[in-house]
């Protein structure tokens, strides 16, 4: 079963192979209130996954060892509903498209417009928090139908016992009232 995280501040995971960007959107979200991991080293970003626990990668897409899209897949493997912005200097609409589909939230082109970041990260965050809540909504829905699920069962066999209980009684009834036909009411 999927369990639901409550972090009052949202973590961020960054990874781009220039370290000047990942220490500027870094202390870009940072000042924002945000919780900021940067990596230069995509190799790290699946180790440093697991510990951090993020509820949003911002990645490049060009990137020596690991690429971003093996990142994106690597961390959908890991937590489906962590959301993914690429930056990447490809403009290319296809590629966009592809990453979205895969389950990328964003695509933004470096130089990154900082307002357009601001808004694409908060986009991001507030969909997992709408994804999430959706997911607990489902979770109580199922439990309350699990409960009277059961509650009907038992009160279905204490019917069925009250029924087989009032034939059994009128069958006696039938049966005192009659005494030649014993037996046959029962029967």
């Amino acid at each position: 079963m999927l369990q639901v995280r409550n972090t009052s501040i949202p973590k961020i995971l960054v990874v781009d192979d220039e370290p000047e960007i990942v220490a500027f959107i870094h202390e870009l979200l940072s000042n924002r209130g945000y919780n900021v991991l940067g990596l230069s080293d995509s190799r790290e970003a699946a180790i440093q996954f697991e510990s951090f626990r993020p509820d949003l990668c911002i990645s490049d897409f060009r990137m020596p060892h690991v690429s971003g899209s093996e990142l994106l897949d690597t961390v959908k493997r890991k937590d489906p509903l962590v959301e993914v912005i690429f930056l990447t200097a490809e403009d290319e609409t296809s590629l966009a498209v592809d990453l979205m589909k895969r389950g990328a939230i964003d695509y933004l082109l470096k130089p990154v417009d900082l307002g357009q970041l601001l808004l694409s990260v908060g986009r991001a965050l507030e969909h997992r928090q709408l994804v999430l809540e959706n997911e607990n909504y489902r979770l109580h829905l199922e439990q309350l139908v699990l409960e009277k699920t059961h509650a009907l069962n038992e009160a279905l066999a204490s019917l069925n016992y009250v029924h087989s209980a009032t034939l059994d009684t009128l069958s006696m009834a039938l049966d005192f009232r009659d005494q030649s036909t014993s037996g046959h009411s029962r029967r």
